[in-house]
């Protein structure tokens, strides 16, 4: 099952039209909403962060959403003696 076949509630030709759409928007367009995407996503953890920790300051806030983002192995690798939790 390739990344296509997930969208299962979309039938095949409003799934066509909507990959059609998409290369018609251009390369610029698709960025633009990925990095929109990525945004959202970071801006939903960082919630999260607020709602486990609301004492944590902003820079303990973006350690800890980067500590989600990277998982704890990579995050551990970037800041070794950081212990904050997400």
């Amino acid at each position: 099952m390739s990344s296509r076949d997930g969208l299962l509630d979309t039938n095949t030709t409003a799934r066509g039209e909507q990959f059609a759409m998409l290369r018609r928007q251009g390369i610029v367009a698709r960025a633009r909403m990925t990095f929109d995407a990525s945004d959202a996503l970071r801006e939903t953890l960082e919630a999260r962060v607020r709602h486990r920790h609301p004492t944590y300051s902003e820079s303990q806030v973006r350690l800890a959403t980067l500590r989600l983002m990277l998982g704890p192995e990579r995050f551990a690798a970037v800041h070794p003696n950081e212990t904050i939790q997400p």
